[in-house]
Parts: structure tokens; sequence; C-alpha cells
């Protein structure tokens, strides 16, 4: 980067080409490690984390995370107590985004998790800005949640609290949700109008559980990728979660990613 020519750090990383942001990676012994943990992670965990993360970019592709910010025991305890900020942590926090700026890697926090509390829905209960003021300099793009389909209502309670999320954390280029297609329930993510119409970016997950991306296969993960990308022509699409198997499918199943037209890929 020029910048780095003159010594000078940029304070956030410039996405150029198409975005690689991966989830899951191998667990040293065997299993499957995540990306949302990272701001819980020992320094040693969050330097191998990223390490995958640009281990699994191609070549003119820009790395990037997507990690909780809350609840406290999954985030680096940021809050505590909730909905207090630690400023000691927020700050141990801040350095480890810094870290990702450094390696290159583009930074989207997760406001919330999918199954526990505190609850997405409550954003207008919780003052973000302290957070905001202290890492959005080094962000991208803000999430609201995991699977907010999960608990939804309506698209409209999920486009309110898009608009409070922008309100609170101002000036980042994105704002997003992560939604799972065609999971049943109250509300039920399937392009056009469900799509929330101030969200310029979804992360998506496929309607199997990742866990189930080896059985999946190729052909389903194209077409369900081909019928997301058909219905949602306005708004980007990072196809993140499918596969947390580290296995040949999965590496195909990456490969063929890269050839539809997507923003990223996990």
């Amino acid at each position: 980067m020029i910048l780095r020519l003159f010594g000078i750090e940029p304070d956030k990383v410039s996405i150029k080409g198409r975005v690689s942001m991966p989830l899951f990676y191998p667990k040293d012994g065997g299993g499957v490690c995540m990306t949302w943990d990272y701001l819980n992670k020992t320094e040693h965990q969050q330097d191998v984390c990223r390490w995958w993360i640009k281990h699994l970019t191609a070549d003119g592709e820009t790395p990037a995370i997507a990690f909780l910010l809350s609840p406290p025991q999954e985030a680096g305890t940021i809050f505590l107590p909730w909905p207090t900020v630690h400023e000691a942590n927020l700050e141990l926090a801040t350095q480890a985004i810094k870290k990702c700026v450094d390696d290159g890697i583009a930074v989207f926090p997760v406001l919330y998790t999918d199954d526990k509390a505190p609850w997405w829905y409550d954003i207008r209960k919780v003052c973000w800005s302290q957070v905001h003021e202290s890492i959005g300099k080094h962000v991208n793009g803000y999430i609201l949640s995991i699977e907010t389909n999960e608990v939804a209502q309506s698209v409209g309670q999920i486009q309110d609290c898009i608009a409070a999320m922008e309100e609170q954390m101002p000036g980042v280029e994105y704002y997003g949700v992560h939604l799972q297609w065609n999971k049943t329930g109250r509300y039920r993510w399937l392009g056009g109008d469900s799509t929330p119409f101030n969200a310029n970016l979804i992360l998506a997950e496929t309607s199997w559980h990742p866990r189930d991306g080896d059985k999946a296969g190729f052909e389903k993960l194209k077409a369900e990728t081909q019928a997301i990308i058909a219905n949602n022509p306005n708004t980007k699409i990072c196809l993140h979660e499918y596969n947390w198997s580290n296995s040949t499918i999965n590496e195909a199943q990456r490969a063929m990613l890269r050839e539809l037209d997507l923003w990223g890929q996990g």
C-alpha cells in the first residue's frame, strides 16, 4: 500500500477485487475453529486465525474477517457487566482488530449472536457509540447478528435494527446481516421483498447446516448460490457459511464459488 511506503499505517483495509472471508479453519489435532470468537482467543490463537484467513485467500482477493462483539463471554468481555463497556477490554479488542488491519484483513464486526441474549432486536436499548468510537476507524462494515432470521418477526423489524446500527455507528461502508437461506420460520429469507432494503451486504448461510457441507456436495451448493444471487440483484452477497469440513469437497466448492458473481465467499 502507498501509505506504508511512507511509513504510515492505514486505519483500515481498502477492499479491492472480491473478498475472501473464511469462517471455518482446521483446529490443531482435529476439529474445526471459527472466526466468530476472534476477540475471545489468546494472542497466539488470534495469530493462527489470521494466518488461516490469509492462507485461504487467493491472489487478487481481499482477506476479511467477521467476529462477534457480544455476548461478552464469547467476545473478549468488552461489555462487563452487560451493557456497560469495560474500557480495558475494549482497548485489548481494539489492538486485536488493529492486527487484522496490519495483516491486510478487512474487518466486519458482528454485534450480536443468534441463539442467546443479548438480542439484536433490543439494539435501541444499548449504546454502541463508545465501542464504535474505539474501533470504528478500523472497520469496513458492521453486521447486525449471526442468523438474524432465526428470531426475526418481519423484514421491517430487521430494517429498523439496521437503521439503529447506522445511527449509532456511522461512517462505515457496509451495514448488513447474516441470513440463512430459505429457513422456515415467521420470517423467511428468499430474496426480493424479504431482503432488508437498507442492508448493502449479506453474509449468507446455505439452507443446510455447515456440518452437512460435504453431503450437500458441489451441484447443490452451486444451484442454491445461483438462486441467492438471482433473487438479490441489488445487494452484495458473501456466501459465508456452507461447509466446515477440511476436505477436498470443500476445496472444490470454494473454487466453484469463486467462478460465480459473488462479492465474496467463505
